[in-house]
């Protein structure tokens, strides 16, 4: 099985299985979910972040790896959903650890 980073989403969500066909074990990847919660920071995108998930991340995170964490949590499925303007949600590091990485 691969070693992922820290901060990566498949560290927790890995679904090995066997496959009786061939014989080989497999894995598979669950999306993991983070909900709302009222503990999250409200962060309206600036004209130097958009498209830019990473600067956000580095901002409240002090890493630019942890950018899935914010579309996951907003459930933006691209960063072109990061547009000026837009309100996204930041959750605190303490509550992902654990859930999602």
């Amino acid at each position: 099985m691969a070693n992922y980073t820290g901060g990566s989403r498949f560290n927790y969500n890995a679904i090995i299985y066997h496959d009786d066909r061939d014989g080989i074990d497999k894995v598979e990847y669950k999306s993991p979910t983070l909900e709302p919660d009222d503990t999250d920071i409200i962060h309206e995108i600036t004209p130097g972040q958009e498209y830019r998930p990473d600067l956000i991340s580095l901002q409240y995170y002090s890493r630019s790896d942890l950018e899935w964490t914010i579309l996951l949590l907003n459930k933006f499925d691209h960063f072109r959903e990061f547009y000026v303007g837009r309100l996204i949600r930041i959750s605190k590091l303490e509550r992902m650890q654990g859930k999602i990485f």
